[in-house]
């Protein structure tokens, strides 16, 4: 598995308000991409004003759909099936890359998303989601 998990973490049932895009031929899974929306605290954008610590404005609270899970088979890499369905999720939830945030992404989907959407700047965040600085300039 990408992350190094030892069980599955998504499951049919119990995915609430996320959506799971499949990439399938005949009966074999190829690829999937899970995605919802969630509220998360990032770390805000704005250089504060005060030389004194503001607890108040170091966060920004932001609900933006974000990517949950996306894997595409070994077999099936670098083959434009993870471009794909990653463009159909994008045109059925009528969203763009930089409008997302992803959730503990793999060193593989960081250079996925630098290669294809020029995505490659973003604040390391406590909570493990990586928001690019494209989000804040939308």
């Amino acid at each position: 598995m990408a992350q190094g998990l030892r069980k599955p973490v998504t499951y049919g049932s119990g995915l609430g308000d996320n959506r799971v895009y499949l990439l399938v031929d005949h009966r074999m899974a190829l690829g999937l991409l899970k995605v919802g929306t969630k509220r998360l605290f990032v770390a805000s954008q704005k250089p504060s004003v005060s030389a004194f610590a503001d607890v108040q404005g170091a966060f920004t609270e932001i609900e933006p759909l974000c990517v949950l899970d996306f894997y595409v088979h070994e077999r099936c890499q670098r083959q434009g099936l993870g471009h794909d369905i990653f463009e159909a999720m994008l045109r059925e939830e009528r969203s763009v890359p930089a409008g997302l945030a992803y959730d503990r992404p793999s060193p593989k989907l960081l250079g996925f998303l630098k290669r294809h959407y020029g995505l490659q700047r973003y604040q390391p965040q406590n909570n493990n989601f990586v928001v690019f600085e494209d989000y804040f300039a939308q």
